[in-house]
């Protein structure tokens, strides 16, 4: 159906375009150039090159805007027609779904975890014919919140190439998404992102339709990652939930200048394109989304630090997570690292000798921190915890190059060249020769070029700095270099 809508609005297409043509494109000619030539004031001649290249192109974008929205037009009729044919069955059945939606609220969600979903439906009174609907529903991929999910939905979302990424956030909730404000507690939920094919998937590249041409280029779940679901749910729930479901755990805390769905779909790719076994989530803090509230967003960032220690301490908690690793970009990098070297010296202080730290991996790409303050507030605190940390600089970041003068000319942590960081507690990588573009900011390449993630695939399999390929140490200063293709 949908092919036979699509040739039959190209035949009307083509139709539409003939006839215009004929009709329009003389007199759009002759108005461009009557207007460039009194009120541009250029010669007739130079009036009549600018219409003859003006007047075709005008008309072609409005060809294919008539050719998009009858499209949209056709497949909106043959929607309703479908709609309208739904038989009595679909009908019923919607019917108890609906009824499902009604009663889930009294479902417990203990009943669901220790006794199953068969049995939890029979001793609620519910039919059992629609029992996948209802574990869809009750899980943190349906419609509802507060529930525990079932493993049985986890997997089923899993195989559909869908990503399910936690997240904790101090975000205020708007809808079923967040905002920028800041919220007095913090919300906790779950993401489901659609992961393209692999055969339309680019390493390091979110494929989106282009921002300001959204309403014309629809999502195509093939060639594009796409937020699908955002639910929230309970602490305790959340962290039971990763607690029995995750040996491995990957945070990713982002940047400036981030939304929650950019950080959701970031993580997603981050996740797909690491080969990440475990479970990936992030923490998004509230960040203006502007490029002109850096400062607002440095003092954002800061009164996020409280959060991110309270999420440290509860997975440090989870019994059944084993090893948490962690990846901060830009501005995120303050209050993580902060974070991190602040709980060893309070929290975690009170532990058993014999008892494992779970954090094992801190990847900083490009940290926009003070190269000062890390080395005398920060570094000594990591250095205690004990987790093995990575640094990724380049001299190519404009975005630092700009950081470095608003913070009055104070080097930052991810900048390389002659004001590059070495440090015997963590292993620092130039990836200057990677992928750097003359016109582009170069602040998220250690998201968006495949060299990257190829070494950080390694570091999650723990290997040492010495074992990884493409990478070459740089004897005079105890650093190393990333080199690409």
């Amino acid at each position: 159906m949908k092919k036979m809508t699509k040739a039959a609005t190209a035949l009307l297409s083509i139709g539409f375009v003939a006839a215009s043509a004929y009709v329009f494109i003389g007199p759009l000619e002759n108005t461009i150039q009557h207007v460039a030539v009194q009120y541009l004031q250029v010669s007739p001649y130079y009036g009549e090159k600018i219409a003859g290249f003006l007047a075709p192109t005008l008309f072609v974008i409005a060809c294919y805007l008539f050719y998009r929205l009858a499209i949209a037009i056709l497949l909106t009729t043959v929607a309703q027609e479908k709609v309208a044919g739904v038989s009595h069955e679909s009908k019923k059945t919607k019917s108890v779904v609906h009824y499902y939606q009604d009663r889930a609220d009294s479902i417990s969600h203990k009943s669901i975890i220790h006794s199953g979903m068969s049995e939890t439906l029979q001793q609620e009174g519910l039919p059992l014919e629609l029992e996948s609907d209802l574990i869809k529903m009750v899980s943190p991929f349906g419609h509802l919140t507060g529930i525990t999910p079932d493993a049985r939905a986890l997997r089923q979302l899993r195989a559909d190439d869908a990503a399910v990424v936690a997240f904790v956030t101090n975000r205020e909730p708007d809808g079923d998404n967040f905002n920028n404000s800041i919220a007095s507690t913090a919300s906790y939920g779950y993401c489901v992102v659609n992961i393209p094919q692999r055969s339309h998937r680019i390493p390091g590249e979110i494929t989106r339709p282009p921002r300001k041409w959204r309403w014309l280029f629809r999502e195509d779940p093939k060639k594009h990652y796409i937020l699908k679901r955002t639910v929230v749910t309970r602490k305790q729930d959340f962290y039971q939930f990763l607690n029995s479901s995750a040996h491995d755990v990957l945070i990713f805390v982002h940047g400036y200048n981030v939304s929650f769905r950019d950080a959701a779909l970031r993580t997603a790719q981050l996740h797909a394109d690491l080969c990440f076994q475990g479970q990936s989530m992030f923490f998004s803090w509230p960040s203006n989304e502007s490029e002109l509230a850096y400062t607002d967003d440095g003092a954002r960032i800061g009164a996020s630090k409280t959060y991110i220690t309270d999420m440290l301490i509860d997975l440090h908690q989870c019994k059944g997570i084993q090893n948490v690793y962690f990846i901060g970009h830009s501005m995120g990098t303050r209050a993580l690292t902060e974070a991190l070297a602040d709980i060893k010296k309070t929290t975690l202080r009170s532990l058993p000798e014999n008892e494992p730290i779970k954090f094992r991996e801190l990847i900083l790409a490009e940290p926009d921190i003070s190269q000062d303050i890390f080395k005398n507030r920060i570094e000594p605190g990591l250095r205690e915890l004990g987790a093995r940390v990575t640094l990724y600089c380049s001299n190519n970041d404009k975005a630092l190059g700009l950081s470095e003068k608003v913070n009055y000319g104070k080097p930052r942590l991810g900048q390389a060249g002659d004001d590059i960081y070495v440090s015997k507690a963590m292993d620092t990588i130039d990836a200057s020769k990677i992928g750097a573009s003359l016109f582009a900011l170069n602040h998220s390449l250690p998201f968006e070029r495949p060299e990257f993630f190829w070494d950080m695939n390694l570091i999650i399999l723990g290997k040492r700095i010495d074992e990884r390929p493409n990478l070459i140490p740089e004897q005079s200063r105890d650093y190393w270099r990333l080199f690409g293709k």
